[in-house]
């Protein structure tokens, strides 16, 4: 535990310098929110390596995706959906993929088109959707999204 105690101290400290004056400029608002929502990423990160996909990791991935993250978005996405050690929430998880898909990450584009491509996985399947993100995501450059385009 001691591990885990001086970790998310390190993560608490550094998030506190952020909002501190002690900086020789201050940040923009931009650069702030991209090192918040980058220290969320790594604390949900850190989380999932000690603990795997407890409600903690998944609150750390889910603030940062508040931040505009976008791979926290699909990891958010990915623990709703499938579970871990939390309850599963596909269809919460899908918002996560959706918004990870929005913000650029191609894994949630391909995860958010195969959700609503595929029936019992507690999504209601959508054609036009799943083209949808599946576009995106073949225009991103995943091959996977392109040869589902195709059929």
């Amino acid at each position: 535990m001691l591990k885990v105690n001086s970790a998310l101290m390190a993560v608490i400290i550094a998030a506190g310098e952020l909002s501190g004056t002690s900086h020789a400029r201050q940040m923009s608002e931009a650069e702030e929110k991209a090192a918040l929502a980058e220290l969320w990423f790594d604390l949900a990160e850190l989380s999932m390596d000690l603990e795997g996909g407890t409600l903690s990791t998944l609150e750390s991935f889910e603030n940062a995706c508040t931040y505009d993250h976008p791979e926290g978005c699909r990891q958010a996405g990915y623990l709703l959906f499938f579970g871990g050690k939390i309850d599963p929430d596909p269809l919460r998880g899908t918002g996560f993929y959706e918004k990870g898909c929005d913000l650029g990450d191609v894994g949630a584009c391909v995860a958010a088109g195969f959700v609503y491509a595929t029936e019992d996985d507690g999504v209601p399947t959508d054609a036009d959707k799943s083209r949808t993100y599946y576009s995106r995501g073949c225009d991103l450059g995943d091959d996977f999204a392109c040869n589902r385009l195709g059929e």
